[in-house]
């Protein structure tokens, strides 16, 4: 499958999923308002009520957002061969400093995200994503066990998705460029994103705020499923979706479990750094 129609694939994914978001949302709300005795409080570690309607909307925004490449991808007319490589020629030069442009833009996405669900509404970050819940050897021991638990369900679900729909590889651009590669201030900045910025990131913001917006209003589990979702999909990787939907939910659940960010943050960090480390050294031997 070209990678083309792997993206359009994806952007239909992504519709249904933000659809039954917003149809769930519906469905909850309905359901709250005609039974009174319903809270919007959600029950569990992960604490929503600081979240209301504004953050809905922030929320939509932010989704968009991460959608917008992938949809643009999926919408955009086809480059001819010749120009398309020509393009990926010209700009070998600047792709450190691509790279480390959108290293810089994440994390100040990031930031930003952080402080706009903790800080800027008055509450301190250690309440608000449990920062101080447990003690380092128990964060860095429920992300190894985490990880040892991800893997097997996700090489399952990779096996099961192989049976039915066959096999087929598709290595997100990153994943590409980190194995092709020769230039190691290139390789070190990919690295480095795909080990620390990555899963400080992506978990504020999928884990550490969309989570809980999503939970407010509907349940954890809903929340769970439809962000896990998002958090594959987000990756435009059509034959890792599965595995990677795996993970996201392994995380959402160590999440809710610990009450800590620090633990899905050091569980994805591990897990792509295992990542890593086997592409390269499979690569080498």
């Amino acid at each position: 499958m070209d990678a083309t129609k792997a993206h359009a694939i994806l952007c239909n994914i992504a519709v249904i999923c933000v659809g039954t978001m917003a149809v769930g949302l519906f469905f909850y709300r309905h359901i709250r308002q005609s039974t009174p005795s319903q809270s919007f409080v959600m029950t569990g570690k992960v604490k929503t009520n600081p979240y209301n309607l504004l953050d809905l909307f922030a929320a939509t925004l932010l989704i968009t957002l991460l959608l917008s490449p992938l949809i643009t991808v999926a919408t955009s007319t086809p480059e001819a061969p010749d120009a398309a490589q020509s393009a990926s020629q010209g700009s070998t030069d600047g792709s450190v400093s691509n790279a480390i442009s959108i290293a810089l833009f994440s994390l100040v996405l990031g930031i930003c995200v952080f402080l706009f669900a903790s800080v800027l509404r008055g509450m301190k970050p250690n309440i608000v994503f449990g920062l101080s819940r447990l003690h380092l050897f128990n964060i860095l021991l429920c992300g190894a066990i985490t990880v040892i638990a991800a893997y097997p369900l996700m090489i399952g679900i990779a096996k099961l998705q192989e049976a039915f729909l066959g096999s087929e590889e598709q290595l997100q651009k990153v994943v590409k460029t980190l194995l092709e590669t020769e230039d190691a201030k290139l390789k070190i900045v990919l690295v480095s994103m795909a080990t620390i910025v990555a899963p400080l990131v992506e978990e504020i913001i999928f884990r550490g705020y969309l989570y809980p917006v999503i939970k407010r209003y509907s349940s954890r589990t809903f929340a769970a499923i439809t962000i896990s979702l998002l958090f594959a999909v987000v990756h435009a990787n059509l034959p890792g979706m599965m595995p990677l939907f795996i993970l996201a939910l392994m995380l959402t659940l160590v999440y809710e479990m610990t009450g800590c960010l620090w633990v899905p943050m050091v569980a994805h960090a591990l897990f792509n750094a295992i990542q890593v480390f086997l592409m390269l050294y499979l690569q080498n031997g």
